[in-house]
């Protein structure tokens, strides 16, 4: 019945779109395992993988290289992007740990800053954006979590006041606004930096399960081959 909610129509549909999706993508997907119905199992053979080691806390080699960009780095906006699970935001406390200075987070949500809260440690120190923005507080480096889900007039107002300022996003597209945050609220800075994780921090390289996810879901759009077919028509509303 939630269906019927959103979808637009007056009955259940037969035959759901993204359950057809769900169903193709894991049929291609040549690391699951399909056993359908009235047939019998037939397992292919996995290739064996590397064990999987659990971060430490310690900077990761990539982590490490860009903190040591960003800890000589000159006033001015740098960005880090990363799918989920890459450590961004623990790149971000250790950022804080580190650097002379003093900083102040912000994001859109406080809650979403417990990973870098976690490794600032007590140089932690977060304002709502809103609260920032109405405040006289200054600091050596502004941190913004999750950057693409601000308003681009207020990231923007708040980067001015900062000397240094990290971005750190995802772009992939259940965020909603990060490839707009990349085309339109990057592109102003002609000189910002950006930097991208990419080795897993919470999972293995090449997780069979989150590629599955990602596909399903669509996370990485500019992947994206397949077109539908078929007709389409236009209903009024």
């Amino acid at each position: 019945m939630d269906s019927l909610r959103w979808s637009d129509c007056a009955e259940p549909i037969p035959t759901p779109h993204f359950v057809e999706h769900v169903k193709r993508v894991i049929s291609l997907d040549r690391q699951a395992l399909h056993w359908q119905q009235h047939q019998p199992v037939s397992c292919p053979h996995f290739p064996a993988r590397a064990a999987w080691l659990a971060a430490t806390g310690e900077p990761q080699p990539e982590q490490a290289m860009i903190l040591n960009h960003l800890l000589a780095m000159p006033p001015g906006v740098v960005a880090v992007t990363a799918a989920r699970g890459r450590g961004k935001s623990a790149l971000a406390g250790q950022l804080i740990a580190r650097i002379n200075g003093t900083a102040i987070v912000t994001a859109p949500a406080k809650a979403a800053t417990d990973v870098l809260a976690q490794f600032a440690a007590e140089r932690y120190r977060f304002m709502a954006p809103d609260a920032l923005l109405s405040s006289s507080e200054t600091a050596d480096w502004l941190i913004v979590d999750e950057a693409a889900a601000i308003p681009a007039p207020l990231l923007h107002q708040l980067v001015a006041r900062f000397p240094r300022t990290l971005l750190t996003t995802t772009v992939q597209g259940y965020e909603g606004t990060g490839r707009g945050f990349l085309l339109k609220f990057c592109a102003r800075f002609p000189n910002l930096r950006r930097y991208e994780l990419q080795q897993p921090v919470r999972w293995a390289q090449g997780c069979p399960l989150e590629q599955i996810v990602s596909d399903a879901l669509v996370f990485d759009d500019e992947n994206v081959h397949a077109c539908p077919i078929g007709g389409a028509s236009l209903l009024g509303i």
